[in-house]
């Protein structure tokens, strides 16, 4: 498909396209953080009057992606933090009659859901032309509290270790725990963060690279 639009000028002029055809957005730089009452009072009329009425504050982007399926249908695993609900099977003996039709339903629900909501997690994967991976197991059987501080506390860490030099002031976060370390990366998302003992946690994780038998040195 030809391209229409000069994207790379659109960026030049402080504009950002957007997905929607057609559409772009006004990109406010504040350097260091601070903006006065005044600009952002001024931002407020722009989005208002131009925009709709919506202003993102924050370019540090982390992708959080859930599901409720063990199979991943909503493909988590191409995602910054992968989320995936589980439950543990709480058995009532008193219940159960024998009958084996629990392989597919028990009619006297001597089999029934925890009333407790667990979480598996998966980090650091990615979507690109480039360098694509599946996120990798590191949480299992996790509670929404710990899930919420370790996200939290990853822009904390965005910012501690983002490369200043970096092209817009961009650097995916996978980047970074790949430059930085992965041990550094738990030390900043852990802090403050008391797993509950159910929890399985793997100390190391590996991501996968693209691999090829030889080099055809296709283009």
């Amino acid at each position: 498909m030809i391209q229409d639009v000069n994207v790379k000028a659109l960026k030049k002029n402080a504009f950002r396209y957007s997905k929607v055809r057609g559409e772009t957005a006004s990109r406010v730089r504040v350097p260091g953080g601070l903006v006065s009452a005044k600009s952002m009072a001024r931002i407020v009329e722009i989005a208002e009057e131009f925009g709709n009425h919506e202003i993102f504050p924050n370019n540090r982007h982390v992708k959080v992606a859930f599901t409720g399926c063990s199979n991943d249908c909503a493909h988590v695993a191409l995602n910054d933090f992968g989320i995936i609900g589980m439950t543990e099977p709480q058995y009532d003996p008193a219940r159960c009659i024998g009958c084996g039709v629990c392989v597919v339903y028990c009619p006297t629900r001597a089999w029934t859901r925890s009333p407790e909501r667990y979480f598996h997690v998966k980090i650091m994967g990615r979507t690109g032309k480039q360098n694509p991976r599946l996120a990798q197991d590191w949480l299992r059987w996790v509670d929404e509290d710990s899930i919420v501080k370790i996200v939290k506390s990853t822009y904390a860490f965005i910012e501690e270790y983002i490369d200043p030099n970096a092209p817009e002031g961009k650097e995916h976060i996978g980047y970074i725990v790949d430059r930085v370390g992965f041990d550094e990366f738990c030390k900043w998302a852990l802090e403050d963060v008391e797993l509950p003992e159910k929890c399985q946690r793997a100390t190391r994780v590996y991501w996968d690279g693209k691999r090829y038998d030889r080099d055809n040195s296709l283009r």
